[in-house]
């Protein structure tokens, strides 16, 4: 990993696109190639997991077939950042930050659950847990988010943790554009 950052650091490539491709290093490899039903009720784990299917395929940023949301509140930032136009593109699970733990003598993966771009420039990784982890964070929580807030300010890039507030703020957008956009959808379609 650490290779892939200085080439990333000393090549003329865009970082855009060098940050964003999917690798086999970068990718989760207990994640499920085939697509089951678009959601599913997980009774053992209790909440709402499944594969989101973007409207605009073309601004996910990695395989669109395989985009997995852990929960509902993931897959409501999903489809703000499908149908918002002032979204470029995203990925979720995408990037793989490496941070380290005291007593662990490796660095270990954290995936942020999405990497945001918007056209004037700006781009925000976020994740999203609730209120009260958010509050009160355990200590590996506190690892990841301190490796990815360095990672971020290395960027000029912002880092965000959502909760149930900030997702109920994006519900109502969500299908305010779901309305808006539906012409447009119904075209791609056909």
């Amino acid at each position: 990993m650490i290779f892939r950052l200085l080439r990333l650091l000393l090549s003329d490539s865009n970082v855009f696109e060098a940050a964003t491709k999917p690798s086999k290093a970068t990718r989760r490899s207990h994640r499920p190639r085939r697509q089951p039903p678009p959601s599913a009720i997980d009774e053992s784990k209790n909440y709402y997991q499944g594969y989101y299917a973007p409207k605009f395929p073309e601004k996910y940023r990695g395989d669109p077939d395989d985009i997995v949301f852990r929960s509902s509140w993931e897959k409501i930032a999903f489809q703000w950042c499908d149908l918002n136009p002032r979204v470029v593109a995203w990925a979720s699970e995408e990037l793989d930050v490496e941070y380290f733990m005291k007593g662990v003598p490796y660095p270990r993966s954290y995936f942020p659950d999405l990497l945001i771009y918007f056209g004037r420039g700006e781009t925000m990784m976020i994740e999203i847990k609730p209120a009260e982890q958010k509050q009160n964070p355990d200590y590996e929580n506190r690892c990841k988010w301190a490796a990815a807030r360095a990672y971020c300010r290395d960027r000029g890039w912002s880092f965000r943790i959502w909760d149930e507030k900030t997702i109920d703020i994006l519900r109502p957008l969500v299908k305010y554009w779901y309305k808006a956009r539906s012409a447009e959808l119904k075209t791609r379609k056909g």
